[in-house]
């Protein structure tokens, strides 16, 4: 059976490399983008099962690439998760409009990873509890 393949967008080459590498252990398939027309132009030619997302990045953000994936027939089912240096508050209120299905404040916690895998495995309670 493929593996998932999981787009990860971030503009910092560090977290690409990091999550990606991270991703890669876990037995998934990643590709990244470092913008956000970068994104959308890999998510339409190669639908993933998963994009995780920066909010924070030069030219279009975050939520504008979520709300046009979630516009495209191709990508509208696929799960979006948010990455955000931002705070949670604005970042969460902007990235739950958008149609992200959780966001992480960075930098994130395994339970994030735990929360991506519960994703792409198709659990309908993916969402990992974090502990205060």
């Amino acid at each position: 059976m493929p593996s998932k393949c999981v787009l990860v967008v971030d503009d910092e080459p560090n977290v690409l490399k990091i999550v990606g590498r991270r991703l890669t252990a876990m037995g998934y398939e990643v590709m990244t983008a470092s913008s956000g027309e970068d994104a959308l132009k890999k998510a339409f030619a190669r639908r993933p099962d998963l994009v995780l997302l920066d909010l924070l990045m030069p030219g279009m953000d975050g939520a504008e690439v979520c709300s046009r994936l979630k516009e495209n027939a191709k990508t509208e089912t696929v799960p979006v998760i948010m990455l955000t240096a931002a705070g949670m508050g604005d970042a969460e209120t902007r990235g739950l409009k958008s149609g992200v299905l959780a966001v992480f404040n960075k930098p994130f916690l395994t339970d994030a990873f735990e929360t991506i895998k519960n994703v792409l495995e198709g659990k309908k309670d993916y969402w990992t509890e974090q502990e205060e």
